[in-house]
């Protein structure tokens, strides 16, 4: 299990008036992305990584992602699809008017049990799972809470899981000035540099690029661009074509056709909002 893709990541402070500027819509991986998101409720917590993990659990159970949307549309169709209509209290707490009202003309969908989806996994599991994915992140299960789920009591233990005493400060990326924000760019560049011709330096590599004449460069770049590429180098799809999930219902899903673009933008955080 590898997790990736933190260049989406947002720094997060327990201080409401310190992620003003930092809580964008634009976070996390489509598939792994929390409702809450999406659906631009009034601000999101660390409950959407709690999301992201049942996703990646409920992928370790059965073998494939959980919810594999096309586009935003069906991202969030595929979630209702499962956990069924939100109740009206969570409903009216959503933030964005346009996704409210198609929330609510879609028929009102039950909720699919996890068991049914995964025949073979233990109650504990299952239990787990449900309170990871919970619609609702103010009911959604805590990082603490987790830890403690007796599914995972045979891999916890209190005394070797540290937790930092103090949270990270992110106050050194507030800035509203262009020559201010130039200017660290290039510090980084420069700092960035200089620890690589370190590195080189240390090992030789320096001495041994310098060595090279501009003519024995030159031939040395000549060659390389005439090597042909191998058709199994191709440069991988960016995106793999989803598979909808077989309990899919069609009154709920979407397509390159029938997706509504406005809505489109806002559930992929395209039109981002200050928290």
């Amino acid at each position: 299990l590898k997790i990736c893709d933190f260049g989406l990541a947002r720094g997060f402070s327990d201080d409401a008036e310190s992620n003003v500027g930092f809580m964008t819509e634009y976070v996390a991986t489509r598939w792994y992305r929390a409702p809450e998101i999406m659906l631009s409720f009034q601000s999101y917590t660390k409950a959407i990584d709690m999301w992201s993990v049942g996703c990646i659990f409920a992928e370790m159970l059965g073998g494939k992602p959980l919810f594999k949307g096309r586009d935003y549309v069906d991202q969030l169709n595929q979630i209702l699809q499962i956990l069924g209509t939100p109740d009206e209290a969570t409903l009216r707490r959503v933030g964005s008017e346009r996704a409210q009202a198609y929330i609510r003309s879609l028929p009102r969908m039950p909720t699919i049990h996890f068991q049914q989806l995964y025949p073979r996994a233990s109650p504990l599991a299952i239990d787990l799972l449900e309170k990871l994915l919970n619609f609702d992140p103010a009911a959604r299960i805590t990082v603490e809470q987790a830890l403690a789920h007796p599914y995972l009591a045979a891999y916890h233990e209190e005394d070797d899981e540290p937790v930092h005493e103090k949270s990270f400060d992110f106050q050194f990326e507030v800035t509203d000035r262009i020559d201010e924000m130039k200017r660290l760019i290039a510090q980084e560049v420069m700092s960035f540099k200089a620890s690589k011709e370190q590195a080189l330096g240390t090992h030789g590599g320096l001495r041994r690029a310098a060595s090279l004449s501009a003519a024995d460069r030159n031939a040395t770049t000549s060659a390389a661009k005439e090597i042909p590429r191998h058709a199994s180098q191709r440069e991988p799809a960016i995106a793999e074509e989803a598979v909808p999930n077989h309990h899919q219902q069609q009154h709920a899903s979407s397509s390159a056709m029938d997706v509504d673009e406005d809505l489109e933008r806002e559930l992929s955080g395209q039109q981002a909002v200050r928290a």
